[in-house]
Order: structure tokens, then sequence, then C-alpha cells
């Protein structure tokens, strides 16, 4: 509606100077079509004004960025272009003002939904983290996981005494050691993971309820064993190194 009322302002303040007039209403393109947190969007406004035939050309571009009563800052602005990367998940407003002529002005409008992938919650696995796990409520080793970009991992235990970073298997580098993200609920994300346990064998363990926290730099999860109905699992508590 606030789109609407503007563009009618537009046309009025043209009309009064009785002059023949064309107007495009603009529209605002996500040329990235962005959908994740972490990825850069590019937004571009497209509009065109024509008074007596002749190209009326737009003097400034005011662009805003708002979800809910917080507003965001574009990472740069290029006229009428605007690149921006969400850091949260949320709907948010993408607004920007056209002004011709001095005074007058019209806003085009376009509303976005970002989301957590699993791209992005993959991506953000990589690199070493040091931390600890619990086992049955009792704190376990202090450990290391080393995770690539493909989700293959190294881990060990800090301070010597032996045992595995995940308490199952062992800490040998063979390429079937894997961690994957299969799905993302709200910022929770879920999937599987593969222990080494020989020079040549993983074995299969769920991955669940892993978290990110301070922005991105601390990480929680589970990883759990099926034994029948039942279950029985570590939570690591990791910190990005």
């Amino acid at each position: 509606m606030k789109k609407y009322l503007l563009f009618i302002t537009l046309i009025v303040l043209f009309s009064a100077c009785e002059k023949q007039i064309s107007i495009t209403p603009p529209t605002i393109l996500n040329g990235s079509d962005i959908k994740s947190v972490g990825e850069e969007a590019l937004f571009e406004v497209v509009e065109f004004a024509e008074i007596d035939n002749v190209r009326l050309l737009p003097e400034s571009y005011e662009w805003e960025i708002t979800s809910g009563s917080n507003i965001f800052t574009p990472d740069s602005i290029y006229d009428n272009k605007m690149l921006w990367t969400p850091s949260e998940v949320g709907i948010y407003i993408i607004s920007v003002t056209i002004l011709y002529d001095g005074n007058k002005e019209i806003e085009a409008i376009k509303e976005i939904e970002v989301e957590l992938t699993t791209d992005y919650f993959q991506s953000m696995l990589v690199g070493t983290w040091r931390g600890l796990y619990k086992y049955n409520g009792i704190v376990g080793k202090n450990v290391e996981l080393i995770i690539d970009e493909t989700g293959h991992f190294v881990g060990r235990t800090i301070g010597g005494g032996g045992g595995s970073a995940l308490y199952w298997g062992s800490n040998i580098d063979i390429s079937c050691s894997v961690i994957r993200i299969e799905e993302i609920h709200g910022k929770i994300g879920n999937g599987e993971i593969q222990i080494p346990y020989t020079g040549s064998y993983c074995e299969e363990f769920i991955l669940d309820d892993l978290e990110f926290y301070s922005d991105y730099d601390s990480l929680v999860f589970q990883v759990k064993q099926s034994s029948g109905s039942k279950f029985t699992s570590i939570t690591e508590y990791l910190k990005r190194q």
C-alpha cells in the first residue's frame, strides 16, 4: 500500500506541471536469488519516468533494509544497485526511494525471507574446533576436530590419555570419516557422522541438534549411537580456533 500511495503522489506532482508524463512503477530485482544467511545478494531497482517524451533521470537512490524495528546496513551501494549479506534468519523489507527533480520521489519495496540452508551450515563447520565432550552427563576429554570443505574430519584428544575425540572409534585419518548436514529445522542442523574405527572402516552415527552460538564461533552437537530402541550419546562443546 505504501508503494501505491507514493506512486500516486508522484503522478500528482508531475501532473501539476500540466505536462505529458509516462511512469513505470519501479521494481526491485533480487539478482542473486538470495535464500540463505551468509549469501551475498545483489539487488537492483529498475525504473522509468518521462516528461514530454524526455527521459527524467533519477537524482539519487536511498536504500534501506529493515526487519521489524531493526535497521540493517547494506555492504555496498552503487546508485540503483545494492549489495548485502544477511547474517541472521528472518523476513526483511528491502526498500529504495528514488528522487527526481529535487522534490519528486517514488519508492519500491520488496520482501524477502532469509533462512539457514544445509550448504551454509556445512560451510560454517570448516575449521579447527576445540573443547570437550560429555557422556551421560560426565565431562570427558579435551578434544580437537579439524573439518575441511568436504566434511572430512580428523580428531584428536588433547593432553594425552588416548581415546577418540568422538568417544567411539579412533582418531585415525581416513577418507570415510565425514560429517554431513542433511536437514535444518529452524537454527538446528541434523545429519550423519561417519566415525573411523580401522584403517579402512567407518561406522555411521546420528548427528543431532547441531547449533552454532556466538556468531558461529561456538558449536554444540550430539553424536548418537542406536542400540535397538535406545540411544547412547555424547554432546560436544567446541569453540572455533
